[in-house]
């Protein structure tokens, strides 16, 4: 009982994170995609065009995942600040998509789209299931991982 009470701000934090990056990064990505799909592919786009521009999304979202590979060792940016620096630029991208849909070109709106799904990948993706696996003691990971 003693260790759950020490865990606490941790398990917290934690929980915190994920529910941020399912509700920002993830499900933020979904609730713009018909609008980015519409100004990558056009309104008359046959399936194919709509396939592939998807699939570049996800191409953009996989270098963001690369990235993040890459960088989140770097002792000079870790995984804390990497994930904060994702969090901040993924909700100002889409913060600025949401006031500016109506009155932005589609190039920019394409741009912050990817924009916000290589920084979704490129920080909260990452390190969300990072973080837990180093915070809690190996005996308890299972428990914890699971509640955070």
């Amino acid at each position: 009982m003693i260790v759950y009470h020490h865990l606490t701000i941790s398990i917290l934090s934690l929980c915190s994170s994920y529910k941020s990056n399912q509700d920002i990064a993830f499900y933020g990505n979904k609730l713009f995609q018909s609008s980015f799909l519409i100004a990558l592919t056009g309104e008359e786009a046959s399936l194919i065009h709509i396939t592939s521009a998807s699939a570049l999304n996800a191409f953009v979202s996989l270098l963001g995942y690369y990235a993040a590979a890459a960088i989140v060792d770097d002792p000079d940016i870790g995984r804390l600040a990497l994930q904060q620096t994702g969090f901040v630029i993924t909700g100002t991208l889409f913060i600025l998509c949401g006031c500016l849909n109506d009155r932005i070109s589609s190039s920019w709106l394409i741009v912050m789209y990817f924009g916000s799904s290589f920084f979704g990948q490129c920080g909260p993706n990452c390190t969300t299931f990072l973080i837990p696996a180093e915070v809690f003691p190996t005996n308890m990971r299972g428990e914890f991982f699971i509640s955070a």
